[in-house]
C-alpha cells in the first residue's frame, strides 16, 4: 500500500471515530496567539567572536507533538491495515446450528421441528432431542430452542445452574450433549447430528462444524457424530416460509422460533377453558404416579431383601426394621447389610421409608396391589385432551375402586399427599402463557434431576 493510500485511510478512520462539531464550537472564533507562535527567539552565544546571535529554534513541544503523530501514524497503519481486510460488522444472528440425537442411519432432517409439534411424553430410554443453536457474529450463543420435551428438560436442568447464553457454541455443545449422555436420552446405538449455516459464508459454517463435531466426541466418548454445513433452501425448508428471503431474514426468522414448551403454553392459552392450569395438573398427576410407581419397585426390592435376611435368622429372630434404621443389633454378613441399607436408600428418594417390619409387608402388599400399567394407559389416553383433568381423576378412581375399600386409610395417606403436591399453585396462577411457563420450567428442573440420579 502506498504511503498517500496509508494516510487515506488513516484520515478517514479519525473523520469516523471523531464526533461531529457542535455549532457552538463552530461558531467560536479562533483566537491566535500572540506574536512569533511557529518558532521562538532564543539568544545564543557566538563564541570567540563574542557578542550575542539571535538565533530561531522551534519549541519543544511542537517537536514532541510532532513525533507523538508520527508515531501514531505508524501504529494506526499497522492496525488499521488488517482491520480493512475483515467484517466488522456484528450479527446478533450470525450462524445456525441444529442439533438432534436419532437411530443411527436415519436422515438428518427426520428430526427437524415443526410448527406446533408437540412431542408426546417420553415412555422411557432414548428420546430423540432436538435443540437449535443461534449465535452472534462473535461465536457466542445467543439462545438456545428445545424442539420437544425432553430437549426442554435438559435445557431446564442445565439452566438451573449455568447460563447457556453467553457460551462459546463450542462451549454450548459440549453442556448440551454431555446432559444428552448423562440423561439417557443417547445411547451406542443412535447417532448425534449437526447441521450448521453462517451468514459469513460456507468456510465459516465448515469451521464451526468441524470444531462442533469435535467437542460432541470428546462429551460423548465413542458417540457417531455427524456434523455436516447447510444451506440456504434446506433452512428455509425447515422454518416452512416460502418466498424471497436473503440468508440473513433467514436467520433472523431461525432466532425467533419458539420452543416446544413456549409452542406449548401458546396452544394451551388459546385453547381457554382453563387449560393452562388443567395442563399444569396433568404434568404433576403424572409426575405423582411416577413417583409411586417408584415406590413400587423400591419397596419390592427392600422387601425382597428383607425377606433374605429373616431367612437367614429365621421368621422369630429379632425385627430387621428399628425406627426406619437396620437393626443394629442383628448379625448379618457384610453383603446383606450393604444391600439392606441401599434399599433403604432407594425408598428414602420415593419420600417414604418403612419404620417397622409391619409397615414395610403393608407398603410392599399396597404398592404391588396397584397396577401401573393400567394408570399410564389412562394418562396415555387423554394426554391430548388435558383440559378434561376431572375426566382423568375419574378414571383413575374407577380403576382402582377394587382396593379402597381394604385400603382405604392408604388412599387417605395417598389423597392427603397428593393435594399437598397440587396445593401450591391454584388456578388463579395460570393467567398468561408466561405463568405456565414459569411452572413447568421448575417441573422440567425436578425431572432433569432425577433422570441425573440426583
Amino acid at each position: 500500500m502506498k504511503n498517500k493510500d496509508i494516510f487515506k485511510k488513516l484520515n478517514a478512520e479519525f473523520d469516523r471515530i471523531t464526533p461531529e462539531m457542535s455549532d457552538k464550537v463552530k461558531n467560536e472564533p479562533i483566537r491566535v496567539a500572540e506574536k512569533e507562535t511557529a518558532e521562538e527567539r532564543v539568544y545564543a552565544s557566538a563564541g570567540a567572536g563574542g557578542g550575542n546571535v539571535p538565533v530561531y529554534r522551534r519549541p519543544k513541544v511542537l517537536i514532541a507533538a510532532a513525533a507523538a503523530l508520527v508515531v501514531l501514524a505508524l501504529a494506526l497503519t499497522c492496525i488499521l491495515i488488517p482491520l480493512t481486510q475483515r467484517r466488522t460488522n456484528y450479527m446478533l444472528s450470525d450462524s445456525y446450528i441444529t442439533m438432534t440425537t436419532a437411530d443411527a442411519g436415519v436422515s438428518l432432517q427426520s428430526n427437524v421441528k415443526g410448527k406446533n409439534n408437540l412431542s408426546p411424553r417420553a415412555a422411557g430410554g432414548p428420546a430423540d432431542i432436538s435443540f437449535s443453536i443461534v449465535s452472534d457474529s462473535e461465536g457466542k450463543v445467543v439462545k438456545v430452542i428445545g424442539g420437544n420435551r425432553e430437549s426442554e428438560i435438559v435445557l431446564a436442568g442445565l439452566s438451573a445452574s449455568q447460563s447457556i447464553s453467553g457460551m462459546s457454541v463450542d462451549e454450548a455443545v459440549n453442556a448440551l450433549s454431555t446432559a444428552t449422555g448423562a440423561l439417557g436420552y443417547y445411547t451406542a446405538d443412535r447417532a448425534l447430528r449437526f447441521s450448521t449455516i453462517s451468514a459469513r459464508g460456507e468456510q465459516v459454517a465448515t469451521d464451526i462444524a468441524a470444531n462442533i463435531k469435535t467437542e460432541a466426541e470428546s462429551a460423548l466418548a465413542g458417540a457417531t457424530v455427524v456434523s455436516v454445513v447447510s444451506d440456504k433452501a434446506a433452512l428455509q425448508a425447515s422454518l416452512g416460509v416460502t418466498g424471497e428471503y436473503s440468508l440473513e431474514e433467514l436467520l433472523a426468522l431461525a432466532a425467533k422460533q419458539e420452543g416446544y414448551l413456549e409452542e406449548t403454553a401458546h396452544h394451551l392459552y388459546q385453547s381457554g377453558g382453563g387449560a393452562l392450569y388443567n395442563a399444569y395438573l396433568f404434568e404433576l398427576l403424572e409426575e405423582y404416579i411416577d413417583l409411586l410407581e417408584d415406590r413400587q419397585e423400591a419397596f419390592a426390592e427392600l422387601y425382597e431383601v428383607y425377606d433374605e435376611i429373616k431367612g437367614e435368622l429365621g421368621w422369630f429372630s429379632e425385627e430387621v426394621l428399628i425406627d426406619g434404621m437396620l437393626n443394629p443389633d442383628i448379625d448379618l454378613d457384610r453383603g446383606l447389610k450393604e444391600d439392606f441399607n441401599d434399599a433403604l436408600s432407594e425408598c428414602a428418594e420415593t419420600l417414604l421409608v418403612p419404620q417397622t417390619d409391619d409397615e414395610l409387608k403393608l407398603l410392599y402388599r399396597f404398592y404391588s396391589a396397584l397396577d401401573f400399567d393400567l394408570l399410564e394407559d389412562i394418562l396415555e389416553k387423554f394426554e391430548d385432551t388435558v383440559v378434561k383433568i376431572s375426566d382423568v381423576y375419574e378414571e383413575i378412581k374407577t380403576a382402582v375402586s377394587g382396593l379402597v375399600g381394604e385400603w382405604k386409610d392408604m388412599f387417605d395417606k395417598i389423597g392427603a399427599e397428593w393435594e399437598e403436591l397440587s396445593g401450591g399453585v391454584g388456578a388463579s396462577g395460570f393467567s398468561d402463557p408466561e405463568d405456565y411457563i414459569e411452572q413447568m420450567t421448575k417441573r422440567f428442573e425436578r425431572e432433569f434431576e432425577k433422570l441425573m440420579g440426583r
